[in-house]
């Protein structure tokens, strides 16, 4: 069996062929970053082109990737960059034609509006560190790695981000307002 799944991600004896390591770079690529990066960048679009980004440079440097400690840990980072550098590029085209382009909405948001605009409300840091552990699932040291921070300053990023969304919600008991919204720690 075993033999028979190694064939099926498109491995031959020199090591995985291009079009297994396509194929598992862009299923695993698109699964583990769009919706983290749509919360991060806040922007469909962004994030979007951060995932294809991020595939294209795994799959460029794949002899490297797949040896790293983390290959995903690797690719949020890339696209987490990728979607920053954009995000930088048109708040400056914005300021240089004087017009600020519409945001594309976030599709999630329609189902919880309050808990999305909670997580827009907070800062960048606080809201990359909370997509990046509970809507990627990443552990705290993945997330430390991704974001190029240590894990203990991961922790306080997420607590303090927890406290905030807490006092943005008014979510501290189970009969709270928040429609059932409440945010606690892992």
């Amino acid at each position: 069996m075993k033999r028979r799944q190694a064939r099926s991600v498109g491995e031959s004896r020199g090591g995985a062929s291009r079009t297994g390591v396509r194929r598992v770079v862009r299923a695993r690529a698109t699964e583990a970053a769009g919706l983290p990066l749509v919360l991060i960048s806040g922007d469909v679009e962004v994030a979007e082109d951060a995932v294809g980004e991020a595939c294209a440079r795994t799959l460029a440097r794949w002899s490297r990737v797949r040896t790293m400690q983390s290959p995903t840990g690797w690719n949020y980072r890339v696209a987490v960059n990728v979607a920053r550098r954009r995000l930088r590029r048109q708040a400056l085209e914005a300021r240089l034609l004087r017009r600020e382009p519409p945001p594309r909405p976030i599709p999630a948001a329609e189902a919880h509006p309050e808990l999305w605009a909670a997580l827009r409300a907070l800062p960048a840091r606080q809201r990359q560190a909370m997509a990046l552990r509970y809507v990627a699932d990443l552990p705290e040291r993945e997330v430390a790695q991704v974001m190029g921070i240590a894990p203990g300053t991961v922790a306080a990023t997420l607590h303090a981000a927890r406290t905030r969304l807490r006092a943005l919600l008014g979510t501290t008991g189970p009969d709270a307002p928040g429609r059932g919204l409440h945010v606690t720690g892992r």
